[in-house]
């Protein structure tokens, strides 16, 4: 019975999701969101994607998402509780590990 209602509310909250979207585009009025972009100055828009998500992200992974020489999070890995060190995997989607040892 469990695994049935997962299911059921697995497509319900699918559902939903497909349609609020297919409302929101429904709305797009698209020739004047043609003439809007062909506006845009191309490099600008790259520049300010680069610097507002890539860096940051590549900062986050630097600093938080690399495990070497036993430190990860920012933090030794002898000194990080497994309650706490399972969160961090669910919170940066942490499904594999690849890991080397000598």
């Amino acid at each position: 019975m469990k695994a049935s209602r997962k299911r059921v509310l697995f497509w319900l909250r699918l559902a939903a999701a497909v349609l609020l979207l297919a409302i929101i585009f429904s709305r797009i009025d698209l020739p004047r969101l043609i003439e809007t972009l062909q506006g845009v100055q191309l490099d600008l828009a790259i520049y300010s994607v680069v610097i507002g998500y890539f860096v940051p992200m590549f900062l986050c992974a630097w600093r938080w998402q690399s495990a070497w020489d036993g430190w990860a999070f920012g933090a030794p890995l002898a000194t990080i509780p497994h309650h706490r060190f399972r969160e961090y995997l669910r919170l940066f989607n942490v499904g594999w590990i690849v890991a080397h040892s000598p």
